[in-house]
């Protein structure tokens, strides 16, 4: 592993754990065991490196939900369903503190942040992964459907942030089954 894939590898356990302004860069060229000078020479300010790790983040979630969305052999409701099975064994999993990108735009609120930018484009890719799923369907108001799955993504991720996952889990796939079933009715 190179000096800097160590570098966003550590960074990026150490925000998820304990939260990106909680975590200074000591703690970070610690981690990484690598020096100062290395760890600014890839990244020349924390916002640079949170960016990384933000894209890093992304790159990981849209894979693995692609992944998921990749098996041609179901049917489109079972892959729309599919999404929330990828979330419940997410949120479900040892050491769940949130959606790593809500996290970080609500560390940092300032709307003008580069930070923010980047946690919206990597939400955009979540969301564009699901439209694709919920175009298979060819149900009407497929923006919409899409908008409501999203919420119910984002509102159990919330409420297992609370400890309540698997409530939240359960009554977020129950909903979507019951909108989808709601689309395909209406044709």
């Amino acid at each position: 592993m190179t000096a800097k894939n160590r570098i966003v590898a550590a960074a990026s356990d150490l925000f998820y754990r304990n939260g990106i302004r909680a975590t200074g860069i000591d703690a970070v060229i610690e981690a990484a065991d690598v020096a100062r000078m290395t760890l600014y020479n890839h990244f020349p300010s924390k916002e640079a490196l949170v960016d990384a790790v933000l894209q890093d983040w992304a790159e990981r979630v849209t894979a693995s939900l692609s992944a998921v969305l990749g098996d041609e052999t179901s049917s489109p409701r079972d892959r729309v369903l599919a999404i929330m099975d990828w979330q419940a064994r997410i949120i479900q999993g040892d050491g769940y503190r949130g959606c790593p990108f809500f996290n970080a735009v609500v560390e940092n609120p300032d709307q003008d942040s580069r930070n923010l930018a980047v946690a919206l484009s990597c939400k955009s890719l979540v969301r564009s992964e699901i439209a694709g799923a919920i175009a298979k369907l060819g149900v009407a108001h497929t923006d919409l459907l899409t908008e409501q799955i999203c919420l119910l993504l984002d509102g159990a991720s919330a409420h297992a942030q609370m400890g309540s996952a698997c409530a939240a889990v359960a009554a977020a796939r129950s909903a979507v089954e019951q909108l989808i079933d709601a689309a395909l009715a209406a044709g």
